[in-house]
């Protein structure tokens, strides 16, 4: 897997190629920068924070509202511009440089935001209002925000401080909503969108690509769906540093979606997305880590990790209903992730752990508005199904002991 793309160009660009029409045209769309959008169409500014009443943010609140008036700090990050504008690579790059916020990096394939000095399952992470978050995360630092592609997100919106009222324990440092990028509006005839995104770099002799499709078929029907290759190499440090051998890792990410409009005021909406991270090493737990000053290196000879998410999810949406209610978000999804450790000790003795969890989960949320106010109310609910493994094997490579379960609980459940 590590030669995905051949030919390698030694020199760092970034080329967007965007088709808006029926024929097969293509045409260059990098250096256009539009008016601020809504976070479901995503916006320009790398970061904004009530720079306009056009700003809409939904997560601070869970409801359409200018940034302006949300009394959190909130902020509203364009992915489309991150990556493109600000060679952002992964999702915990994005929030680099957002006040309150650092990024801390176990290896090239793992990071982990801190919020306002909260990091692990004490920040949570939403893929289109969806967690992220389930029961096996760790209590430091963890990689599974890596796992969100930012080639596939139109706008993250960014909340610090505690959400917990809203959303759980997990938001007590703050949060983030991945919101993914949508189909096209519809302009009174059929509308094609294809975009060709390619970059590579010679600090980490990486090539990274992403081929995206979209149209919007009728007023009614739009789709959207893309392919991400990544291939990252070992990262070339400082002159004293040089190549920091075992730090490069592979990625294959894909993702689809389809919007359907029941009527002017209300929406259908199915998703899916995939994503595989393969040999992401924690290069200081080995042989092959850095001596800096004050700390040493590891002992095992590979420390690798392969990692796996698939998220299917669907959702209705609502307003200007007559009654009680005004208006009704329902979401239903199911997210897998899996995790795979391969580790050879100094002594040539290995073993293999890993675990799976499958959650299924669903949210209701209701909004009446009246002369008594505007109210926002609703249940959430998450269930997390969890397997977990662990081998040994001797010097020879022959199976050893196969213990009872790996890392976490197996054949365990939260909900």
């Amino acid at each position: 897997m590590r030669n995905v793309f051949a030919g390698k160009v030694k020199m760092t660009f970034v080329a967007i190629l965007t088709a808006v029409s029926a024929a097969a045209s293509i045409s260059a769309a990098a250096a256009q920068e539009p008016a601020a959008q809504s976070p479901e169409q995503g916006g320009t500014n790398t970061v904004q924070h009530g720079s306009g009443a056009s700003d809409i943010v939904v997560t601070a609140s869970r409801s359409r509202r200018d940034i302006q008036s949300e009394p959190s700090a909130v902020y509203q990050i364009s992915g489309t511009k991150a990556v493109l504008g600000d060679a952002k690579r992964t999702t915990p790059d994005v929030l680099k440089g957002v006040p309150s916020s650092m990024i801390q990096k176990t290896g090239y394939g793992q990071g982990s935001p801190y919020l306002r000095g909260f990091t692990g399952f004490r920040t949570m992470c939403l893929i289109d209002g969806i967690r992220l978050n389930n029961s096996v995360f760790r209590d430091g630092p963890n990689q599974y925000w890596n796992t969100v592609d930012p080639l596939s997100v139109s706008a993250y919106e960014l909340v610090m401080g505690p959400a917990s009222v809203l959303y759980g324990s997990d938001a007590v440092g703050g949060l983030v909503n991945a919101i993914p990028v949508a189909p096209p509006e519809y302009d009174g005839s059929p509308v094609w969108e294809r975009r060709l995104f390619c970059r590579s770099a010679t600090g980490d002799e990486s090539a990274s690509g992403r081929v995206q499709l979209a149209g919007r078929v009728s007023e009614a029907l739009g789709f959207v769906g893309g392919l991400s290759l990544k291939d990252y190499g070992d990262v070339r440090g400082g002159r004293s540093v040089g190549r920091q051998e075992h730090t490069g890792y592979n990625e294959q990410d894909y993702d689809a979606r389809v919007d359907y409009h029941v009527n002017a005021d209300s929406r259908i909406s199915a998703g899916f997305q995939s994503v595989s991270q393969d040999d992401a090493w924690r290069t200081h737990r080995t042989i092959y880590g850095i001596d800096w000053s004050g700390l040493a290196a590891g002992d095992d000879k590979v420390h690798s990790y392969d990692q796996r998410r698939n998220l299917a999810y669907m959702k209705y949406g609502g307003e200007k209903l007559r009654g009680l209610v005004d208006a009704i978000d329902l979401t239903v999804s199911r997210q897998g992730q899996e995790e795979d450790l391969y580790r050879v000790r100094k002594d040539d003795k290995s073993d293999l752990q890993g675990f799976d969890v499958a959650t299924w989960g669903t949210c209701l949320q209701l909004g009446s508005e009246g002369s008594y106010g505007n109210w926002l109310y609703g249940v959430e609910y998450y269930r997390d199904d969890v397997e977990s493994y662990s081998r040994k094997f001797r010097a020879d490579g022959s199976l050893g002991k196969v213990e009872i379960q790996g890392p976490v609980a197996d054949d365990a459940s939260y909900d």
